[in-house]
């Protein structure tokens, strides 16, 4: 068992050494990690941007793997709060490529969870 509120500790002490050193990459990078374990430890961080926010700096930045990194951060997190119906709906957003990447596969992975999730349900 792991203690989310010791967790959330090290991220916040991890996030300010980042913002002390202006290391914003790896800062945001951390802010999505950390985002679903500090939702689920309860605690609020002062300064962790929203997915909404991070999802806008990567668009802006050109950083892929920040937006990877929220979309996949979110999903896990939907799902672990079991809200099926806002994983689907996250999932749907995603534009499917030809390419089989590892995106493609999680996206899919949770969304077909989250559907027979919800079909049991019903």
């Amino acid at each position: 068992s792991v203690n989310l509120k010791a967790l959330s500790n090290h991220f916040a002490s991890s996030l300010k050494q980042q913002i002390k050193y202006r290391q914003n990459t790896t800062l945001y990078l951390t802010m999505a990690a950390a985002g679903s374990t500090i939702h689920v430890s309860g605690r609020n961080i002062d300064g962790v941007k929203s997915y909404d926010e991070l999802h806008d700096i990567g668009h802006k930045t050109h950083n892929h793997l920040l937006i990877w990194q929220c979309f996949i951060s979110q999903l896990s997190l939907h799902f672990y709060m079991r809200n099926y119906l806002a994983a689907i709906t996250l999932s749907k957003t995603l534009k499917p490529s030809q390419q089989k990447r590892v995106l493609e596969i999680i996206r899919g992975f949770y969304e077909g969870i989250a559907c027979l999730s919800l079909a049991r349900d019903t």
